[in-house]
């Protein structure tokens, strides 16, 4: 996936939180806890992941 191996993909949000390019990453961790905190089911949203 996204030239990862499968070994090193973690199904967890921290693996991919910390992937998120540096200068999305404030917007996107902001917008997943406020969803977080108030508990929707669903999100969306457009960024870019580091190579």
């Amino acid at each position: 996936m996204l030239g990862y191996k499968d070994k090193s993909i973690a199904t967890n949000v921290f693996w991919n939180m910390k992937r998120i390019h540096g200068d999305d990453r404030a917007t996107i961790i902001s917008a997943f806890k406020k969803v977080l905190a108030e508990k929707k089911q669903k999100w969306n949203a457009e960024y870019r992941y580091q190579c």
